[in-house]
């Protein structure tokens, strides 16, 4: 639920700089496939699959402590 709250995609995101979470409360992962060597794709069982996410996406989002130092706006 938390990833696919922060889907990076233009639909849940929209175009603005500022990262934002869409509550989608019944989100089950369905699948996950690489993208080049530079991200991940996760399906969801709604359809959902457009969001591209990137390892420092991934990295600006994780919430544990011994990431916080290296987050950035990803």
């Amino acid at each position: 639920v938390y990833l696919r709250g922060y889907c990076p995609c233009a639909l849940c995101q929209g175009h603005g700089a500022t990262r934002r979470f869409t509550s989608v409360p019944d989100a089950k992962l369905a699948g996950i496939a690489a993208v080049g060597n530079y991200a991940i794709e996760f399906r969801w069982h709604d359809g959902h699959s457009t969001g591209i996410y990137s390892y420092d996406y991934l990295r600006a989002l994780c919430p544990c402590p011994a990431c916080a130092p290296r987050q950035t706006e990803a």
